[in-house]
């Protein structure tokens, strides 16, 4: 099997190497992969090959290239890790939210519109390229905002997975209370890329999982579901600008990491990768690789096209939830759980959104950027958006760097 990774001169691809390393050891000797890593940086790629090739010995036989086309050229599996603009781009995007007194992500409100309108034009040209050399690929979407993401490449007629480890953080803490395999709640699972919710069986059940999440109990009775914790934005958006003003951003932080990591792999040393964990390799990721090698059809959690399974939403937008993958490509497991009233509503705003970011995303005009930036949940009547447009039309103007995820 060929795996093209798409951005991997990321240093958090060292942790891509040490979760295929694992995968190894479940693995029979006969069940190499060709890992293919690409980016357009040629020296950071190399010290990223270097260390990876080591890492993977047993798993995979590794090439880099600079040459999209030679990477993707009959993979079996393309995983899509890129970040455009880098993390100076990341900073924006939490940061410049605080100017209308909202929080800043890079997946949810005005910053992860910002992140969209950069990222998907550049994706457009990948997944037209990836359409022409390798039409039968599974692409895995780690991009962020990957669930627009995902519904771009579906666009292209990709046969295209986004894949998410938030999900997977809630489902593991949920199967630990209850004493079960997490795999046995994702029928309970339903949800959009950082917005879900786990629908318990009863409220016996719910009633032991309130703590679980940082969002008021109150709040999580009222949704009558068990959200992620990133719904917290919309459950109290002046809160956590009030916690993020005074205080550097996450791509701040990550920034110093990257140079620090950067100064080792410089050295030909291998850095210290858990100062900034990968967990979406280990959960995410490699359980659709095994699935693939194995040919087994194995319980995931991933999103795909919603294809009327939440009537309420439109067919082609990103829904998270059970599925399972093998060599013949994905099974959407039938069903979803009933969805209460209100968190249902905040899904189908987030749907609204994500799909007008999209056509925002492929024609940037001022007033479909309006229309997309209203539809968003974080957005209230009140919010001064002046602002937040001007700043979402010059993040459409921003060079289309690559960086690292």
């Amino acid at each position: 099997m060929k795996l093209s990774v798409i951005g991997a001169s990321s240093v958090a691809t060292l942790q891509l190497g040490i979760a295929l390393d694992a995968m190894s050891r479940e693995m029979a000797q006969d069940q190499r992969m060709e890992l293919s890593l690409y980016a357009r940086d040629e020296w950071r790629l190399k010290a990223i090959t270097d260390q990876v090739t080591v890492l993977v010995r047993d798993v995979a036989t590794v090439t880099s290239t600079t040459s999209l086309d030679d990477s993707i050229f009959e993979a079996d599996v393309v995983l899509v890790q890129v970040r455009v603009g880098g993390l100076t781009a990341r900073d924006f995007d939490e940061t410049f939210p605080h100017r209308a007194g909202l929080p800043g992500e890079e997946t949810l409100g005005p910053g992860g519109f910002a992140n969209a309108l950069r990222t998907v034009p550049v994706l457009d040209v990948i997944f037209s390229r990836i359409t022409e050399l390798a039409p039968d690929a599974l692409v895995i979407v780690l991009t962020n905002p990957a669930g627009i993401v995902r519904e771009a490449a579906s666009s292209h007629g990709l046969n295209v997975i986004e894949v998410c480890e938030a999900p997977h953080a809630l489902l593991s803490r949920i199967a630990e209370r209850l004493d079960c395999r997490m795999s046995d709640l994702f029928s309970h699972y339903v949800g959009m890329n950082h917005v879900g919710f786990y629908v318990p069986n009863d409220e016996h059940e719910f009633s032991r999982l309130l703590d679980l999440v940082p969002i008021d109990a109150e709040h999580v009775v009222a949704y009558g579901a068990v959200p992620l914790a990133y719904v917290r934005y919309y459950v109290d958006p002046n809160k956590y600008f009030m916690s993020q003003r005074d205080h550097p951003s996450r791509a701040q932080e990550l920034m110093a990491l990257e140079r620090s990591a950067r100064e080792f792999l410089g050295r030909g040393e291998s850095p210290d990768v858990t100062s900034r964990p990968a967990p979406w390799y280990s959960l995410a990721v490699i359980p659709v690789l095994q699935s693939m090698i194995s040919d087994e059809r194995t319980p995931l959690l991933v999103g795909t096209s919603n294809g009327g399974r939440l009537s309420s939403l439109p067919d082609d937008v990103t829904i998270e939830g059970a599925a399972t993958v093998d060599r013949a490509g994905v099974v959407v497991t039938p069903g979803l759980p009933t969805v209460p009233p209100l968190a249902l509503e905040l899904l189908e705003r987030h749907a609204q959104y994500e799909h007008l970011a999209l056509d925002a995303c492929r024609d940037p005009s001022e007033g479909n950027i309006v229309r997309a930036l209203r539809a968003n949940p974080i957005i209230h009547e009140d919010t001064p958006i002046d602002e937040l447009v001007e700043a979402l039309v010059d993040a459409t103007r921003v060079p289309t760097r690559m960086g690292p995820r």
